[in-house]
């Protein structure tokens, strides 16, 4: 329905508009820990250090691992069903690519390689990296030029390195997923088991690989090879045969009312249905793999150990009090939009009704067969007007449109999504048209249920990085190189009383993320931020940056700001803080106090801030009573009239004998 359809859709794109902002709180960094970093000649490590490593991380690995389309099906498909699962692995991605070099730059950069039979050829990388190349002065120019004549001017080298390595996610659709009926969560459930379509590709990579038993510890491998042999030669699953019960099946009954119709020939080689089912057995998770329904073709355990948890992360919008399955507001408003559709059709066939009037004629009347149709009227020509009437029908009832409003207002009332999508248009950056994001968020921390959601985004979101920082934890080899720029979204990690620009990015190895650690999601960082709310925060924070500039880093603060605006860079419209020129030092004025008058003194004190003490003030008590006991003085003085007029003729002088003053 379009409501529907409107909700999920604004409501996906306002929640998953950008990536998740993570945040590590580590405990205290262990002493042996420190002591191992010290063996190594490593500054101690903090925790706040470690924590904001381990969120660059995971920054990082959402952005190379393609996670944000998978997040916009996740989000979407909690909506409108009430549960979203996404599976994780750790996986590793190679790529083989071909370049063409100078053979001559090749040839000083790499080395030289004597093979067995005594041919000359140009080393690999791999070879320059073991130290089996010999450098090319070792050799005689008869050589070189022999290499040169082999190779020719260009050089095709074929390297191969590790794009990514680190945990993917999944997205499982619901329909596949099969977990334990009535379940409360999804890792108490005692089996979780999805469907999912693989290649013969696919079983030949797992028929490789061999596991430990943790019971007997011999080596065991994880497919058997018969069945193997025997899915290969049953062949490909055929779609058509499909079960009218499952649930993809029934939404493509429901939304397209056709099923797909093909030949399994017209597929490119083999493809199977494999179930892969997961369960623990005494304590240790197991996984195991049934082909086309039928053929067990075998198991392992974890190769990681997630403390209880399976390799899935669940999102629900709207928990329930019984199951692992909840709702959502598109779930909880099926009976308003059922009764919405009600209304709508009465409705429309009320206004049909009364737009095809009910005529009534008089009996033996002849009725007329044409109407003439004029540019401005319609004619019809009858003997008697008298012989035909309308019906006149009651007015339309106000209360119907008053229950039209009403159930629109609860459905948006229920979903706030239907009504704005908190999503600003950049071709219209008025905030007065258009609702901004920050207006949004003000509603949703009133709207108890939006808010209800956006917690429990954050803790999916937090559960899914666990289990990652599991994986990382008992995968790790060597130290990782992390870019700069996965760090800028949290605070700086430059070691106090540094004067290095920019985070200060730690060297963290494997055994330093030996520890307990807790993570979780920024609240609303997922959300959109459009170009105003970005600029208004910029300039707030440009704002401070000035106020406080021993405290504050004011160019990066004008950097930010100079984002903000379309069609402008930082370098366009900021100057080059090496070829400003230097600030002009402070004037310094020596000035007595005593020179100074009361006002000036009182709003020189105001500006510096100084707040007179009990001191000063008693002092200034104090000059009040001398002031005053002297004017009681002159007073008493004034009272004699001889010696008052003795005191003004000498002048005030009281001592002064000339009378001529």
């Amino acid at each position: 329905m379009p409501d529907t359809w409107i909700a999920g859709r604004k409501k996906t794109s306002r929640m998953a508009a950008r990536p998740p902002n993570f945040n590590v709180r580590a405990g205290k960094i262990p002493a042996i820990i420190q002591q191992m970093r010290a063996v190594k000649g490593l500054p101690p490590l903090s925790s706040e250090e470690l924590g904001g490593w381990l969120g660059a991380w995971l920054r990082m690995q959402w952005d190379r691992g393609g996670e944000q389309p998978i997040q916009r099906r996740h989000i979407l498909q909690a909506q409108l069903f009430g549960l979203s699962i996404k599976a994780h692995w750790w996986d590793k991605v190679q790529k083989t690519t071909k370049y063409r070099y100078s053979t001559e730059i090749l040839m000083k950069d790499r080395g030289i390689v004597e093979d067995e039979d005594g041919t000359l050829r140009i080393a690999t990388q791999d070879e320059k990296e073991a130290g089996l190349a010999s450098p090319v002065e070792a050799f005689s120019p008869e050589d070189r030029a022999e290499v040169m004549l082999n190779a020719g001017a260009e050089y095709t080298d074929e390297s191969k390195f590790t794009t990514w390595e680190g945990p993917v996610s999944q997205f499982v659709f619901l329909g596949d997923f099969y977990p334990e009926p009535e379940f409360e969560t999804l890792h108490s459930a005692a089996w979780i088991t999805h469907d999912d379509f693989k290649n013969v590709e696919w079983l030949s990579y797992w028929h490789r690989k061999k596991y430990v038993d943790p019971d007997s510890g011999e080596e065991r491998p994880v497919f058997d090879r018969k069945a193997v042999e025997d899915l290969i030669e049953m062949g490909s699953w055929d779609l058509q045969k499909a079960r009218d019960d499952e649930f993809k099946q029934y939404l493509r009954d429901v939304l397209f009312q056709t099923r797909p119709q093909f030949s399994a020939r017209l597929i490119p080689g083999k493809r199977f249905l494999v179930s892969t089912e997961h369960t623990f057995r005494d304590g240790v998770p197991w996984v195991r793999w049934i082909g086309n329904e039928r053929i067990l073709l075998g198991e392992m355990p974890y190769p990681f150990d997630l403390y209880g948890h399976y390799a899935f992360s669940a999102l629900t919008p709207i928990p329930d009090l019984l199951y692992g399955i909840g709702d959502s507001p598109l779930v909880m408003m099926r009976a308003l939009q059922k009764l919405h559709n009600v209304t709508v059709s009465q409705t429309t066939d009320e206004l049909v009704n009364r737009m095809k009037m009910t005529l009534l004629v008089r009996e033996g009347v002849d009725l007329p067969s044409e109407v003439l149709d004029r540019e401005f009227m319609r004619l019809v020509r009858v003997k008697n007007l008298n012989d035909f009437k309308f019906l006149e029908l009651p007015p339309f009832p106000a209360e119907a449109n008053a229950q039209m409003q009403w159930i629109q207002a609860a459905i948006q009332q229920l979903e706030p999504a239907i009504n704005d999508g908190g999503i600003r248009n950049a071709g219209s950056p008025d905030p007065a048209r258009v609702p901004a994001t920050t207006q949004l968020l003000a509603k949703a921390a009133l709207d108890s249920l939006s808010s209800d959601e956006m917690s429990q985004l954050d803790l999916s979101l937090g559960e899914e990085a666990e289990l990652k920082l599991y994986m990382l934890q008992q995968t790790m080899r060597d130290e990782l190189d992390i870019p700069e720029q996965y760090f800028s979204d949290v605070a700086s990690l430059r070691a106090a009383g540094s004067n290095q620009p920019g985070p200060r990015i730690v060297q963290v190895g494997p055994l330093d993320i030996q520890q307990d650690f807790h993570c979780f999601a920024e609240s609303y960082s997922t959300l959109a931020l459009d170009d105003i709310d970005r600029q208004q925060a910029s300039k707030t924070i440009y704002a401070i940056a000035t106020a406080n500039p021993r405290v504050w880093n004011v160019h990066r603060a004008a950097e930010l700001l100079a984002t903000t605006f379309r069609g402008h860079s930082a370098s366009e419209l900021l100057n080059d803080p090496a070829k400003m020129p230097p600030p002009m030092p402070p004037i310094r004025l020596a000035i007595n106090w005593k020179d100074l008058t009361p006002e000036e003194k009182a709003q020189f004190k105001e500006r510096m801030g100084i707040v007179p003490g009990i001191g000063n003030k008693l002092a200034e008590e104090n000059s009040n009573m001398e002031n005053l006991h002297e004017a009681v003085d002159h007073a008493r003085q004034i009272e004699q009239p001889e010696d008052a007029l003795q005191f003004v003729l000498n002048g005030g002088d009281e001592d002064s004998g000339n009378e001529e003053n």
